[in-house]
């Protein structure tokens, strides 16, 4: 995670792929967190198929990774498969309502789709929950660091 956090995605992903790589197999790895970092550092180097494959690993680990859920939106939305990148954004959302991010993510992806109500209304919950954020263009990656 440490690479992640300065930006040095291209080292970030080879550690985390050795880790999960040449110690998956005998330490067993079932840490979301691990196929969450590694799928961020992928998609930061280009690797976007990669990286939801990495997400819904890291899922099917834990259905209930509100962060997974946000980030596999987003990867979907990049892909432009804005519905199913919505629909991973709502689970986010219903899983850690208090987070800002994920409704502002959830109203960019609705007004793309044209769901203009959702979008003012996720907006809305965004800022309740967060007054002065910054304005939201994109669907925004989380990354914080587990622990």
């Amino acid at each position: 995670q440490i690479e992640i956090l300065r930006n040095r995605f291209e080292s970030a992903e080879k550690w985390l792929a050795a880790a999960i790589d040449k110690f998956g197999a005998s330490l067993m790895v079932r840490d979301e967190e691990v196929f969450h970092d590694l799928a961020l550092a992928m998609f930061q180097n280009g690797k976007v198929e990669q990286a939801e494959t990495r997400l819904r690993i890291s899922l099917q680990l834990n259905p209930d990774f509100a962060k997974g859920w946000n980030n596999l939106g987003c990867c979907l939305a990049s892909k432009l498969n804005l519905h199913d990148g919505a629909r991973a954004v709502r689970k986010a959302v219903s899983l850690d309502p208090e987070n800002p991010q994920y409704w502002a993510n959830l109203a960019v992806l609705s007004q793309h789709l044209g769901d203009y109500s959702l979008s003012q209304s996720a907006m809305s919950n965004a800022l309740q929950l967060w007054p002065s954020m910054p304005e939201h263009r994109d669907c925004a990656w989380e990354f914080a660091p587990a622990g």
